[in-house]
C-alpha cells in the first residue's frame, strides 16, 4: 500500500515547501529586474528541492518480492539518533580506506543542501529575520525528510533508508554554507546589503 501512497505523500511535501518558499517572495515585484532574479531563484529552489527528494527517496522498492527478501535477510540499514555518531564513524572510515563512504555520506549530505540554502536565502532576503528563516526552512525540510523516511521504513517493515540525526546536522551545515554564499552573490545581483 505504501508504494502507491509514496508519490502522493512526496507531492504533498513538495507543495508545502514550495508554498513556504513562495511566501518568502511576497514583498517582491516580479516586474523589476530584481523581481526577475527572484523568480529565477524561486524556480531554482524548486529544482533543488526536487533534486533533494530524488536523491533521498529513490529508488523506492515497489516489488513485493524484493521487499520480502530484504525483510527475510535483514538487509536494511540502521537508524542513528545519537548526534555525531555517524559522522565520527565516517571520519574513522575515511582513514581506514573507506573514503567513498565518507564522501558520499558526509560531503554528499552537505552539498545536497548548499544550493537549497543558497536560493532560500535569496528568496528570504527581504524577510525581517532572514537568517533565522533560512535556518528554519532548511531544518524543517531535512527533518520532514528524516521523519518520512522513518514512516516509509515502518510501513515497509524494514529500514530501507536510515533515519539519522547526523544527516539533519550535515544538511543544516550545507544550508548555512549556501546562505553564506548567497551573501556574496546578493551584493553582485542586487547591489545591496542585507538589512540587520
Amino acid at each position: 500500500m505504501i508504494t502507491y501512497l509514496l508519490p502522493a505523500i512526496l507531492f504533498v511535501q513538495f507543495v508545502i515547501f514550495a508554498g513556504v518558499l513562495l511566501f518568502c517572495m511576497h514583498e517582491w515585484d516580479i516586474r523589476t529586474k530584481s523581481g526577475i532574479y527572484l523568480f529565477i531563484s524561486y524556480v531554482m529552489a524548486l529544482f533543488t528541492l526536487a533534486g533533494i527528494f530524488v536523491v533521498v527517496y529513490f529508488p523506492f522498492p515497489i516489488q513485493q518480492e524484493e521487499i520480502a527478501l530484504n525483510i527475510e535477510y535483514e538487509l536494511g540499514q540502521t537508524n542513528n539518533f545519537v548526534p555525531l555518531r555517524s559522522i565520527f564513524g565516517y571520519i574513522k572510515g575515511f582513514f581506514s580506506g573507506y573514503q567513498s563512504v565518507f564522501l558520499f555520506q558526509c560531503i554528499g549530505n552537505i552539498l545536497l543542501f548548499v544550493p537549497y540554502g543558497f536560493f532560500t536565502a535569496i528568496l528570504s532576503w527581504k524577510q525581517k529575520h532572514k537568517k533565522k528563516t533560512v535556518f528554519i526552512i532548511c531544518f524543517l525540510t531535512s527533518l520532514s525528510i528524516e521523519i518520512l523516511q522513518g514512516v516509509f521504513n515502518s510501513a515497509l517493515g524494514y529500514c530501507y533508508r536510515s533515519v539519522d540525526v547526523d544527516d539533519l546536522l550535515l544538511n543544516l551545515l550545507g544550508g548555512v554554507i549556501g546562505s553564506m554564499a548567497a551573501e556574496i552573490v546578493y551584493k553582485k545581483w542586487f547591489g545591496g546589503k542585507r538589512s540587520k
